[in-house]
């Protein structure tokens, strides 16, 4: 009889296993606009889940898409930087996008979301109002798997 040693039975069970491992730790600019704005990981989260209207989390907003390079100094919106972004569907709704069989469809439907709102003449049009934008037309579309 074949007896399959306990490492390869734990890396098989491993490797076909899909967890996600998403964890809501703000990186080092996130942590710093934060702090700025009297900000959290956990207020910072719940804003973005909830769609939380709050002046301290839009200034929070401009302030991590200035440093990631989303909005210029002026404010506006670089919509190519935003596109090319390999966290979209995390930096824009706190989507976990760690699991390989999610992660391209995911992308797909936030650019496609990303471009529905760039083309929606939002008013204002700030980190803001983009990021709900975007976060709101991709909830509301359903994902084929």
């Amino acid at each position: 009889m074949f007896r399959m040693p306990l490492f390869l039975v734990t890396l098989l069970g491993v490797l076909f296993t899909v967890n996600s491992t998403c964890v809501n730790v703000l990186d080092t600019s996130e942590q710093a606009c934060a702090n700025e704005f009297g900000l959290d990981a956990n207020s910072v989260l719940e804003h973005y889940v909830n769609h939380v209207e709050d002046a301290n989390f839009a200034k929070y907003l401009d302030c991590v898409w200035k440093g990631w390079e989303w909005m210029n100094e002026n404010g506006d919106i670089l919509f190519d930087n935003v596109k090319k972004s390999n966290h979209l569907p995390w930096r824009i709704s706190r989507k976990c996008d760690d699991m390989p069989h999610l992660t391209k469809a995911m992308r797909q439907r936030f650019l496609n979301s990303v471009n529905y709102c760039e083309g929606s003449k939002l008013e204002p049009l700030n980190a803001f109002s983009l990021r709900k934008c975007i976060a709101q037309n991709y909830d509301s579309a359903q994902l084929d798997f």
